[in-house]
C-alpha cells in the first residue's frame, strides 16, 4: 500500500490541506478516497495487484486514427518482465503512431530525439490520466551500444516516464523473433508506416544507434532487428511505447 498513501500525502500537499492530528488526516484520506481521481487510482491499484509476466495488461489510451474527433481507444501493454523490487517492464501491443526518429538523420542519440521528447510530453499527456501517471516509473535509461559497430555507448543515461526499448534489451526478452512481431494501429498505417505484403506486421524503432551516427536500430516487419539501421529521419517506421510501473 506504499503507492496508495503517497499519491494520498501528495493530494493533501497539493491542495494545502491543514491536517491535525491523525484523526483529521484519517477523514480526509477519507474523503479523497470518494473523488474520481481517487477512486481510479485505487481502482488501478487492484488491477496491478493482479500482473503476471507474459500477460496482457490495458492501461491508458491513444488515439485511434488521425481524424478530427480525437477518438481514443485503450492501450494494451505486454508485461515483459517483473523486478525483485516489483516494478513492471510494459511494451505496448501494437505500434501506435508512425513517426521520425529525429528530424535529420546526421547525427542521432536517444538523449537528444524529438522521439524522446514526444514520447514523454506530447504522448504523455495524451495516453495517461493523473491517476495512471502516479504509478508510471520514471526509470534510469541506458543508451546501451550496439555491438555490431561499436565499443562504446552514444549519450548519456536518460530519466524517462516513456521510452523506446534498447537492442539488447529486445535480444534479452524476446530471443524469438516471431514474438518481436508487431502490428500498426489504423493512426500509424494512415501516417504511412512500412507492412509486411502478408499482412500488418510493421517495423517498429529501437533507441539505439545503428551503423552510422545517423543511424538508428529497428526491429523489422519479420521480427528480425537490423543493426544497421535507418535513418533517423525515415518515415516508415513506427513508434512501440515501453514504460515501467511500480506494483506496490
Amino acid at each position: 500500500m506504499e503507492k496508495r498513501n503517497e499519491f494520498l500525502q501528495s493530494k493533501i500537499e497539493s491542495e494545502n490541506a491543514k491536517v491535525n492530528g491523525a484523526a483529521s488526516r484519517d477523514k480526509l484520506v477519507a474523503n479523497l478516497q470518494e473523488t474520481a481521481i481517487g477512486k481510479e487510482f485505487l481502482s488501478l491499484l487492484d488491477k496491478i495487484y493482479t500482473i503476471r509476466i507474459h500477460q496482457d495488461f490495458v492501461f491508458g489510451s491513444y488515439y485511434a486514427d488521425t481524424s478530427a474527433d480525437k477518438l481514443t481507444l485503450p492501450l494494451t501493454w505486454r508485461v515483459v518482465t517483473i523486478t525483485e523490487d516489483k516494478k513492471a517492464l510494459l511494451l505496448c501491443n501494437k505500434a501506435i503512431e508512425c513517426r521520425k526518429f529525429d528530424i535529420q538523420g546526421k547525427e542521432a542519440s536517444w538523449e537528444t530525439s524529438k522521439m524522446r521528447n514526444w514520447l514523454n510530453e506530447d504522448f504523455c499527456k495524451v495516453a495517461f490520466s493523473l491517476a495512471e501517471k502516479q504509478i508510471i516509473h520514471r526509470s534510469s535509461v541506458a543508451p546501451h551500444i550496439n555491438p555490431k559497430y561499436f565499443r562504446e555507448n552514444k549519450g548519456n543515461n536518460t530519466l524517462d516516464e516513456v521510452f523506446l526499448l534498447s537492442l539488447l534489451e529486445v535480444e534479452q526478452f524476446f530471443p524469438n523473433p516471431q514474438n518481436r512481431l508487431c502490428s500498426a494501429t489504423v493512426r500509424a498505417l494512415s501516417q504511412g508506416a512500412y507492412t509486411s505484403l502478408t499482412g500488418r506486421n510493421c517495423r517498429w524503432w529501437l533507441r539505439t544507434r545503428g551503423d552510422s551516427n545517423g543511424a538508428i536500430c529497428y526491429v523489422q516487419s519479420n521480427g528480425e532487428i537490423s543493426y544497421n539501421g535507418a535513418l533517423a529521419n525515415n518515415e516508415t517506421i513506427t513508434v512501440r511505447p515501453a514504460i515501467w510501473i511500480s506494483l506496490c
